[in-house]
């Protein structure tokens, strides 16, 4: 199930979602509808492979958990299987959340999640700890060895700790749009604008070590560099 696709048909328009479990996306595009549905069908098949020609693409129900694609001179058949079957998704409201660009965003995930841990042993240093607060976000990561940590301007909520798979960090942050960002106990959630696309990521529980302590406050040690001979992380 987990490598299909919920295809939904709605008054809202054609709502595509899928999941591993850990990263979860959902978006919506205008469709003309002349009879609701849902059915699953399979995320690599010949059809989002090869790509379909240019044009409207016309989804039509062929019988129980069957579908038929046109697009042009272009036409599949697929088997899928009942949405029952597909993990459920959860009502999430963006009253209270945070808001920051994405530019910022992607630059916060990229300056620090190449620091994340990938030993098993320690899943808690899988994860980067996400510091949100009403006037910043802060990022952290750290595998026990190095310690990367940043912080950026953001608008909007209280105060939250959050620890995220760095996977997932990456691939939300990707977009070039702003985001709205909110929070429950089991999942964080952005919304791009419009409202039309949602990625839900899982949390990784556990409390984060207390990096504070391993930065040293009185140091007497400094260095100055050609900003243009650094690495492109380090140098931004």
């Amino acid at each position: 199930m987990l490598a299909n696709v919920l295809v939904e048909v709605t008054k809202q328009g054609l709502r595509l979602s899928g999941t591993d479990l850990d990263i979860a996306v959902t978006t919506t595009v205008p469709a003309e509808v002349d009879a609701e549905g849902a059915v699953t069908l399979p995320a690599k098949s010949s059809w989002t492979s090869r790509g379909a020609a240019p044009g409207p693409v016309r989804f039509t129900a062929a019988g129980e958990s069957r579908v038929a694609i046109e697009c042009g001179r272009s036409k599949f058949k697929l088997l899928g299987l009942p949405r029952e079957e597909f993990p459920s998704f959860p009502a999430v409201k963006f009253d209270g959340a945070w808001n920051a660009a994405a530019g910022v965003v992607h630059k916060l995930v990229g300056h620090v999640a190449f620091a994340a841990s990938t030993e098993e042993s320690r899943p808690i240093l899988n994860g980067v700890l996400w510091e949100l607060r009403p006037d910043h976000m802060r990022m952290v990561a750290t595998n026990g060895h190095r310690l990367a940590k940043m912080d950026v301007p953001a608008q909007g909520g209280s105060t939250a700790d959050l620890i995220v798979p760095p996977r997932r960090s990456s691939r939300s942050a990707a977009c070039s749009r702003p985001r709205t960002l909110s929070r429950s106990r089991a999942a964080t959630t952005n919304r791009l604008p419009g409202g039309r696309t949602l990625v839900f990521s899982r949390l990784i529980e556990g409390p984060y070590p207390n990096y504070e302590q391993v930065i040293p406050r009185e140091n007497d040690k400094f260095a100055t560099v050609d900003k243009a001979a650094m690495p492109p992380r380090c140098a931004a």
